[in-house]
């Protein structure tokens, strides 16, 4: 796994809008790492807001506490 999306888990408010598309590739190559997926989401609604619905549909799908994406978003 990536340092930055390491870095990235550990302080999620440092997300930077390229950091969108190194997650992208990591959700790719694990696609069931749900921290992961809800770090893009959150990314998504930074700075990709006419994604920001398709991706919390996908994050929707693969998250199994939707609580827990509740409070995030």
């Amino acid at each position: 796994m990536n340092t930055r999306v390491l870095e990235l888990l550990k302080n999620p408010k440092n997300i930077q809008s390229e950091d969108l598309q190194l997650l992208k590739e990591e959700i790719n190559s694990f696609p069931y790492i749900q921290n992961i997926r809800a770090l893009h989401l959150s990314g998504v609604h930074l700075y990709d807001k006419e994604n920001y619905q398709k991706a919390l549909s996908a994050t929707a799908a693969y998250t199994t506490n939707k609580k827990i994406l509740y409070q995030l978003i």
